[in-house]
């Protein structure tokens, strides 16, 4: 195929051409060991099949090819013969480019390599013999440019992270003048030099911040300034958009000081949260949490004293929130009543020494409040611990001594607690498992708690310890979906008579919900971060977004005002509501009533530093950015470049994409989904609800999905039994 190079000069080269050597056999005893030379092409004068800019780039270098005897790259054996002696194949090109000051000769040795690169190990081995030096001069001619931009691109895609990052280093500010100057009149070049700048500068930033006016060797500020400008107009390339908005996503933590400095870049974030397009909302989140984490702090759960709270004089409108809620079933009023009862158990133990009526006691105060067992101890006018005749000191203490008095009764002991009965043994491992977790003995408590579970599934305690013990998050939520499973099932969480706290305010339903929402978020952005095309990682990734928002959602619902884990899980219901409902909020995010009830400056967690960002940058990003954003959001499939290249290009792309490996990695096809929720139950457990990857299908009726085989059989109980039947038609 004839191509156009937008030049009708023919160039015939009239370098002078290389005689043969001259060769003189030695005498006996005088054979002299001659230097290896390189190997010269046959003809320093390029006798082209036709004039050369009629040529296309592919046949051109088909042509060297055949002039260096080199195999044609259209095959793996081609390869292989390449691999079998790469040194001398390097020297043959590198001697013609040297020879040549013809652009044409030199840009086709240029694509050659790029062809080369396609191969990883080759890729490597040719940019360490410095390829890339002599590509990138040829950027600035009009006749090899785009040739040299279509070689890097393949280059970019292929190759350890070491030689991407060497491709960034040598080629960042010719790709970047290259977008500048032909930004307008030749966007196909400067699509492609996007492309390439964000597949090479992603392996470049790392996870380090990269402090802003400390000396680079990439030019950091004309990156981010160039990647925004592509992005705020509704005219950039799709392929340049696209990989822009990776850049941006990708980038964030590493140039954390040019984001902050660059209000562009945090708006662009926040404004795709507004897009119709749900990966769209997901890539902005993510961004928005990587801009944030290295300026966070860990979170700090604050425990209150309820005596110093109760005699705090809180603003109207928290009173207000108080009452709306109904000021006995806040924690303020639990902590009090609970405390008063615990400390008339210990004074009555004094007296009667009998643990297990104490243990029955601590059982019904753990479930009641979370803060229920508390250090404690009898003292003297010094403020000193009273030795009694019990077996411990402190009053926390107290939870192994009384497990083990109950343990000794044998399973087969239960007792009355309000309208349910508890076997002996189960209290005691409450009351172990209670002790583990005050003490950060996490993976005793997981165990005893998994034990527990397998001899009766129906105490909620231990599917709440399984989830906090847990260091697991897969497992985290795991455990707190079958938690929630069993309330939903009718389980009930043993109460005394006269207890003010209902199981849907209960701090272990709450508990799993919060562990539930929490870690499920950690594993969606997970598997978002490393996603790649992986359709079923993205489905389950969508799965885990739902579960934290519904859990969220009922969390908020639910909780008492003065719970200490509010500001934290309201955060995170922030999030999720934004990543699933974000296009139908207002843009000022009037729907969120957000204020400070606290005294103490709340932690600069990475939630919470998320959320601020948003609240801050949300309104102008979506003002300045939603034209570009609804106009690429709406696109179904987003596949190549939108612009029309001339039929030359199209050759050498055509060539560059033909794997001569056989291996296709399809990095170089990019895709954004059309999200809907027509699959989630595919990915989500039907008894618990737990988004997993390895769900076991019913092998009856193929449509309920199980974790396992306990989920498989309480599910059975609660109902399938009757709608699996219909299904098999028995």
């Amino acid at each position: 195929m004839q191509g156009w190079l937008g030049s009708a000069t023919r160039f015939q080269p009239s370098l002078p051409s290389f005689p043969p050597p001259s060769y003189h056999m030695p005498g006996p005893g005088h054979k002299k060991k001659t230097k290896a030379k390189a190997q010269r092409p046959q003809d320093a004068v390029i006798n082209w099949p036709a004039a050369p800019d009629a040529l296309a780039w592919n046949i051109r270098a088909e042509f060297i090819c055949d002039i260096l005897n080199l195999p044609a790259i259209k095959s793996r054996s081609a390869l292989k013969q390449i691999h079998s002696d790469v040194d001398a194949v390097q020297r043959k090109l590198d001697l013609m480019y040297v020879q040549h000051d013809d652009l044409y000769v030199r840009g086709t040795v240029a694509c050659i390599w790029g062809k080369l690169c396609c191969d990883a190990k080759l890729h490597d081995q040719l940019l360490r013999k410095g390829i890339i030096g002599k590509m990138v001069p040829l950027l600035r001619h009009e006749t090899t440019r785009f040739a040299i931009l279509r070689a890097f691109a393949v280059m970019s895609h292929n190759g350890s992270e070491q030689a991407i990052v060497q491709i960034a280093q040598e080629t960042s500010e010719a790709l970047i003048d290259v977008i500048d100057d032909k930004k307008d009149s030749d966007p196909a070049a400067a699509s492609l030099c996007v492309v390439i700048l964000s597949h090479c500068l992603l392996a470049a930033v790392g996870d380090k911040e990269i402090k802003l006016n400390v000396a680079s060797q990439y030019p950091w500020k004309r990156v981010l300034k160039t990647m925004l400008d592509v992005l705020e107009s509704p005219q950039s390339n799709v392929d340049a958009w696209v990989h822009a908005m990776q850049f941006l996503v990708g980038a964030a933590m590493a140039l954390r000081s040019y984001y902050l400095v660059e209000p562009r870049a945090p708006q662009f974030l926040c404004a795709l949260l507004h897009a119709n397009n749900m990966e769209l909302r997901i890539q902005g989140m993510r961004g928005l949490m990587r801009l944030t984490i290295l300026g966070s702090a860990a979170k700090n759960t604050k425990y209150h004293d309820p005596h110093k709270l109760f005699r705090a004089q809180f603003p109207e409108h928290i009173t207000e929130a108080f009452w709306e809620h109904g000021l006995n079933r806040c924690d303020i009023l639990q902590h009090g009543a609970c405390a008063g009862d615990y400390q008339k158990a210990m004074i009555q133990v004094a007296d009667t020494l009998d643990l297990i009526d104490l243990g029955r006691k601590l059982y019904s105060f753990i479930y009641r409040d979370e803060l229920s067992i508390m250090k404690g101890g009898f003292m003297d006018e010094n403020n000193r611990p009273i030795q009694t005749r019990l077996p411990f000191l402190m009053w926390d203490e107290s939870l192994p001594h009384c497990a083990k008095a109950l343990r000794d009764l044998g399973e087969s002991k239960t007792f009355p607690v309000g309208n349910m009965k508890v076997s002996a043994l189960d209290m005691a491992d409450v009351l172990t498992i209670k002790w583990y977790l005050i003490t950060s003995r996490y993976n005793d408590s997981f165990n005893t708690a998994v034990a527990g579970l397998a001899r009766n599934p129906d105490e909620l305690y231990y599917y709440y310890a399984a989830g906090v013990g847990q260091a697991n998050p897969e497992l985290k939520v795991q455990y707190s979906r079958k938690g929630l499973a069993r309330v939903k099932a009718g389980v009930k969480i043993p109460s005394a008579k006269g207890a003010m706290m209902s199981i849907e305010d209960n701090y272990v339903r709450l508990g799993l919900l919060a562990n539930s929402t929490e870690h499920a978020l950690w594993l969606a952005f997970d598997l978002a971060e490393t996603q790649g095309h992986d359709h079923a990682k993205w489905e389950r990734s969508l799965a885990l977004f739902k579960i934290a928002f519904n859990d969220a959602k009922a969390w908020t619902k639910n909780a008492p005002p003065d719970n200490r884990n509010y500001g934290r899980v309201y955060l995170m219901y922030i999030i999720t509501k934004l990543l699933w409902e974000a296009p139908t909020l207002s843009a000022d995010m009037r729907e969120f009533k957000i204020s400070r009830i606290a005294y103490n400056e709340p932690d600069r967690t990475q939630h919470r530093l998320t959320v601020e960002t948003i609240r801050k940058h949300y309104t102008a990003g979506v003002k300045l950015f939603a034209p570009a954003i609804a106009q690429f959001g709406s696109i179904k499939e987003l596949a190549g470049a939108n612009v029309p290249l001339p039929a030359e290009q199209e050759a050498l792309y055509a060539w560059f994409e033909e794997d001569p490996s056989k291996h296709d990695s399809g990095h170089d096809v990019l895709r954004l989904s059309r999200w809907s929720t027509d699959g989630l139950e595919l990915y989500a457990c039907s008894s618990c609800g737990n988004a997993s990857a390895v769900l076991r299908k019913c092998s009856r009726c193929g449509t309920a999905r199980y974790c396992d085989h306990s989920c498989q059989k309480k599910h059975w109980v609660d109902g399938h039994k009757k709608t699996c039947k219909a299904v098999d038609g028995s």
